[in-house]
C-alpha cells in the first residue's frame, strides 16, 4: 500500500476511536405532530434523541424515529437560566407546522439550539411564532 493509503487509513481508524470514546445520553420523546428539525419534515412518533457532550459552543444531537433514518443535527449550547425539572424538546409552532428549536436536559442549564431553517425564518418574517410548545422526554440509562 502507497503512504497516502496508509495515512488515511491511520487517520480513520483514530477518527473511529474518538468517536467511539465520545460520551453521550440519550433520552425518549413521544411527538404526537409533524415536525421540522434540520430543515427535514418528520412524522409524529417516538424518537430516542441522543445528546453528544462535546465540549465549546456546538455540538450534535441525533434524533431516531421509528423505522426511519436517523438525522444528525448541529446545535449552539446556550445557557439557559434555570434548569428545566424535566429533559424537554422546544418547538415553536406557526399556524399549523412545528419546528424543533432546542433541546434541554433535566437539571441542566445548557441547553441546546437549533439552528433556524430557511422555512422558519421565512414564517417568522411574517408572524411571530403562534405558540411555544414543550414535549417531556425520559432520560434513557
Amino acid at each position: 500500500m502507497s503512504n497516502k493509503i496508509v495515512s488515511t487509513l491511520a487517520g480513520l481508524i483514530l477518527l473511529l476511536a474518538a468517536v467511539s470514546l465520545h460520551a453521550s445520553s440519550q433520552m425518549q420523546v413521544t411527538v404526537p405532530f409533524e415536525f421540522v428539525a434540520g430543515g427535514k419534515t418528520l412524522p409524529a412518533g417516538n424518537y430516542i434523541v441522543e445528546l453528544n457532550t462535546e465540549n465549546g459552543t456546538m455540538g450534535t444531537i441525533v434524533l431516531r424515529g421509528d423505522g426511519q433514518r436517523p438525522i444528525m443535527l448541529l446545535v449552539n449550547f446556550k445557557e439557559q437560566r434555570t434548569a428545566p425539572k424535566h429533559s424537554q424538546l422546544v418547538f415553536h409552532r406557526y399556524a399549523t407546522s412545528f419546528f424543533l428549536t432546542a433541546v434541554r436536559t433535566e437539571g441542566d442549564t445548557t441547553g441546546r439550539a437549533l439552528a433556524t431553517s430557511d422555512r422558519e425564518k421565512e414564517m417568522a418574517h411574517k408572524s411571530r411564532p403562534d405558540q411555544k410548545i414543550v414535549a417531556e422526554a425520559r432520560n434513557r440509562p
